[in-house]
């Protein structure tokens, strides 16, 4: 499963329970498309209240402001439907990005989707 017009820009899957979305390589390249997937996938989760999602953004460069905001209602989107989201591998690009705008603190980041998948067990 997918999520895009065209071309997959988000992979979906389910590990254990849990959706591991994975963003796919040069999807930011394509900003309009990526938002456009990302609201979908936030549509998604809006239809299943207590949904547990791993975003992989191993494939992310850079985050741009709509990204930003994208991620965030996401993350809104899960929790208020009693669900979560967890960000796996950003990088170190995307990760200081983060942490400079202290989501660090708002978000649950993991180095590995292997790791992600553990928060859920908790």
């Amino acid at each position: 499963m997918s999520l895009s017009n065209r071309k997959k820009l988000i992979d979906l899957s389910t590990r254990g329970g849990v959706v591991v979305a994975i963003v796919r390589r040069g999807a930011f390249g394509k900003p309009r498309p990526l938002l456009a997937a990302l609201s979908r996938l936030g549509e998604k989760i809006r239809s299943y209240p207590g949904i547990r999602v791993v975003l992989d953004l191993g494939s992310v460069d850079t985050l741009s402001s709509p990204g930003l905001g994208r991620l965030v209602a996401l993350l809104r989107d899960a929790r208020g439907g009693d669900g979560d989201l967890v960000l796996a591998r950003p990088n170190a690009g995307v990760l200081e990005i983060l942490q400079s705008l202290k989501l660090d603190r708002v978000f649950t980041i993991t180095s590995t989707v292997e790791e992600a998948l553990l928060v859920f067990d908790r």
